[in-house]
């Protein structure tokens, strides 16, 4: 049976905005205990003006413009608009994400699928950062607009196979918080009880006592994995969300080594789970369309 495929809007590079809600964990000294999730407005336009990991091609264009590809990555630096205060706030937006997921497998430029307003046609929803230790997966809740007269066919198979890819990414993501929340909550409480011990004898007692509250805050709530976790993720072993060394195995493959024409061996499991994963999906269902 022939199921008709639904028209979304073609996303456009520079003129697709992105708006929305990112949930963080939010520390404000002090109160080193107290850590709770805020959330924080965010936009920008995909894809980044100031690059990010994006995905886009001028091979066609679309009303003048640009195409955004599937997998493209406003992040980082994307602005974020709530409490300025808090300590987290310079590495949360320098490993911010905001990740463009649906596409359709059978329309391609850059041997990458162009990127689909699914599922409102002129609206779709973005895989943004969150947390990461109060929220570690996540969100899908971020909305893009796309104003365009291009339309491409969003079958069955380039809704599974987006969302099977979408689910490996906010997997693989959770992971890294979680694993990097303990590897943190590790390093704080032998670090800072290394600090305790040897500030005990020429401490004053006012900031003794302060010293010996931030162990086991960390050891509560994983604070420090905020810092340390993430950071060490991002230059290490990558994350598929956001931008990361371009040498790291989980990190997004950008617009400049899509073609590989650099050899650079930055996001090869990302980009092989896409593939693997999603590819043969989309051609389950939608009946070998992608190559």
């Amino acid at each position: 049976m022939n199921i008709p495929k639904i028209p979304c809007a073609v996303l456009k590079c520079w003129q697709t905005p992105m708006l929305g809600a990112d949930i963080h964990d939010n520390l404000m000294p002090p109160a080193i205990p107290s850590i709770a999730p805020l959330p924080y407005i965010v936009f920008t336009l995909l894809p980044a003006p100031w690059g990010g990991s994006a995905k886009y091609s001028f091979s066609v264009l679309s009303s003048g413009n640009g195409v955004v590809l599937r997998g493209s990555d406003a992040g980082s630096l994307i602005p974020h608009v709530g409490n300025p205060l808090n300590v987290f706030f310079p590495v949360m937006i320098a490993t911010s994400a905001s990740k463009t997921e649906f596409g359709v497998f059978s329309v391609k430029m850059e041997k990458e699928p162009v990127a689909a307003a699914f599922p409102l046609v002129f609206v779709t929803l973005n895989l943004n950062c969150a947390g990461p230790t109060t929220q570690i997966r996540p969100s899908l809740k971020n909305i893009v607009i796309a104003p365009n007269t291009h339309f491409v066919g969003m079958g069955i198979g380039d809704i599974v196979a987006s969302c099977a890819a979408m689910a490996v990414d906010m997997a693989i993501q959770a992971a890294i918080n979680y694993g990097c929340g303990k590897f943190g909550n590790w390093a704080a409480n032998r670090l800072l009880a290394v600090a305790v011990r040897e500030t005990e004898m020429v401490t004053p007692a006012i900031l003794k006592s302060f010293l010996k509250e931030i162990p086991i805050a960390i050891r509560n709530k994983n604070a420090v994995s905020t810092f340390v976790g993430g950071l060490l993720a991002d230059l290490g072993i990558g994350s598929p969300l956001g931008t990361s060394s371009p040498i790291t195995p989980l990190g997004a493959v950008t617009n400049d080594d899509i073609n590989a024409v650099k050899g650079d061996t930055g996001g090869l499991m990302n980009e092989g789970y896409t593939h693997g994963i999603a590819n043969p999906l989309n051609n389950l269902f939608n009946g070998g369309e992608s190559m």
